[in-house]
């Protein structure tokens, strides 16, 4: 498998947390390095845990690959390091702003067809009401992914904001005032923004052809920029095994976003340093 420079330091990143977190007790036959690998290899490719190991030189069985990585999100290690790379980010780019400065962020959802999944399934009706998962993401100019929630497809945008928010203050804080900006589906009624205006946070979105609201100059300015969420889903889906859901259960589908969410912010944090 092809690592770039810029991937071989991402890798060495997970690994060196994977090693800390499971230290060698005893000499074992494949190294964590193969392992990780391995599951890098099917995240991008897509293909299936037993096609990933039919390797002719090696005769490993599919499931020691499968147990390591079930054993590796049990222990959380997907988890904490993605908590640590949205520290390494606050750290560089908020530590030093003041505290009345306004940070401009972008929140979006994307709809996955669901093959086998068994848990946070809703039918969608963007998709003939097939059952899928959705994954609602808040991210800043950047494009670095600042939250990740995994939820039914057919739970409306509108009433996840609140869980978003809760999220991204664990990575970023309650002490800057944040232009939140979203689609038509972020639509709320004026209570519903008072309650975010507490928290310290404006709802941004274009309104409807029959509402007689308009946008400010300075909102218009700022909606156009709100591909950058996009622009993250798209990157993302290039995992093929993002594109479509055939992972059973919640947290082996959210350890393979969590894992290529590492990728793409460490890629962005090394590009923008």
């Amino acid at each position: 498998m092809y690592f770039s420079p810029i991937d071989k330091k991402i890798f060495r990143f997970i690994l060196d947390k994977i090693n800390l977190e499971f230290p060698s007790k005893r000499k074992s036959k494949y190294s964590n390095s193969y392992y990780l690998q391995k599951i890098i290899f099917i995240l991008k490719s897509g293909c299936s845990f037993r096609e990933a190991t039919c390797d002719h030189h090696k005769r490993n069985h599919y499931s020691t690959v499968y147990k390591k990585f079930q054993n590796w999100l049990n222990k959380g290690i997907f988890d904490n390091l993605y908590e640590e790379l949205i520290k390494k980010y606050k750290n560089k780019f908020y530590k030093h702003q003041k505290k009345s400065n306004i940070l401009i962020l972008f929140i979006d959802s994307t709809n996955i067809r669901n093959k086998n999944g068994k848990e946070l399934i809703g039918s969608n009706y963007q998709d003939k009401y097939k059952n899928g998962t959705k994954i609602t993401t808040i991210c800043d100019q950047n494009k670095f992914p600042l939250t990740m929630d995994v939820i039914e497809a057919n739970i409306h945008d509108s009433k996840r904001i609140h869980k978003s928010l809760d999220l991204l203050e664990t990575g970023i804080g309650k002490t800057y005032e944040i232009f939140l900006v979203g689609d038509k589906g972020y639509i709320i009624n004026d209570t519903a923004k008072k309650v975010l205006l507490k928290r310290k946070v404006k709802l941004v979105h274009p309104y409807r052809k029959n509402q007689k609201r308009t946008n400010t100059k300075y909102e218009k300015r700022i909606l156009k920029d709100r591909h950058n969420v996009e622009n993250l889903f798209a990157i993302l889906k290039q995992n093929k095994k993002i594109q479509q859901r055939y992972e059973a259960t919640k947290k082996s589908f959210t350890g393979f976003i969590k894992l290529a969410y590492i990728y793409i912010g460490y890629r962005i944090l090394l590009k923008e340093s």
